[in-house]
């Protein structure tokens, strides 16, 4: 749906992330991977992807004219650098590598500690970066536009709290574990994330359409160039040509189209 739009196209790609981490933790729950250990290590990579695809659906989002350039695959780095981290793995036996997970399960290794922390503060940072993007759209919106409900993403600000929320409630679970407290296995965190997966689908399907309307269009791409605390600041008119004859003239033409046509109540504009 509205395949023009770059940020439906990662919106797309997160899903089927998300898709293929579900289906890994019940593969795992069902024990496939008993047989294929090995397989059982290449899908926590992609939870690595989760956060900065988040980032760059609300980046392509709120900066139509953006493009995905050769730098932004540096954001998936953390995800390279895990896969090579568990190459040596592949040289293992199944056997000898089901028995490994087995005493690292039962006693949360630090390499298990340190991959899940640095989950979290990935997250915590991506997440963040997400927030900030929001806040400056919303900003240059309010220049631009004089109807601003239709157009604002607070539903995508909810959604992003609402992901910052089970990160730290995975981080609190994180933390009572290495206590040796196990209230939930990760059980909440992951209710919260799979109640985010779901809801992001739908709100960004169904809130996406306002994006691709040829009347706002033109607008949008003109946000890209739009520096806001530049623009609220100005003063680049102070010192116009424009003589007092010629800006009487214009203020009076202008009160007389808003009094004929009046163009304020097009909420469109």
């Amino acid at each position: 749906k509205y395949p023009g739009l770059v940020a439906n196209r990662i919106l797309g790609i997160m899903m089927l992330l998300y898709a293929t981490i579900l289906g890994h933790n019940l593969a795992v729950e069902l024990g496939y991977f008993n047989r294929f250990p090995h397989l059982l290590l290449v899908p926590l990579g992609f939870t690595l992807l989760a956060a900065p695809l988040h980032y760059f659906y609300a980046r392509f989002l709120t900066h139509p004219d953006a493009r995905f350039g050769r730098k932004d695959w540096l954001h998936a780095l953390p995800a390279l650098l895990y896969w090579l981290a568990i190459s040596p793995d592949f040289a293992v036996s199944a056997q000898d590598l089901n028995a490994r997970l087995s005493v690292a399960a039962e006693t949360i290794s630090p390499r298990f500690i340190l991959f899940n922390l640095l989950l979290v503060l990935q997250a915590m940072i991506y997440l963040g970066l997400t927030l900030v993007l929001i806040r400056k759209f919303h900003q240059r919106l309010r220049l631009m536009f004089s109807s601003l409900e239709r157009l604002k993403l607070t539903w995508l600000q909810q959604m992003t709290f609402l992901l910052i929320a089970a990160w730290l409630i995975f981080a609190m679970e994180e933390f009572l574990l290495m206590l040796g407290i196990n209230l939930t296995s990760f059980d909440l965190s992951s209710l919260l994330i799979g109640v985010y997966i779901y809801l992001m689908g739908y709100m960004a399907l169904l809130k996406s359409e306002i994006f691709s309307q040829p009347a706002l269009a033109g607008p949008m791409h003109l946000l890209e160039a739009m520096d806001t605390e530049a623009l609220e600041k100005s003063n680049r008119y102070e010192k116009s040509g424009l003589s007092p004859e010629r800006a009487q003239a214009l203020t009076s033409a202008l009160v007389e189209v808003m009094d004929q046509k009046k163009p304020f109540t097009n909420n469109e504009l």
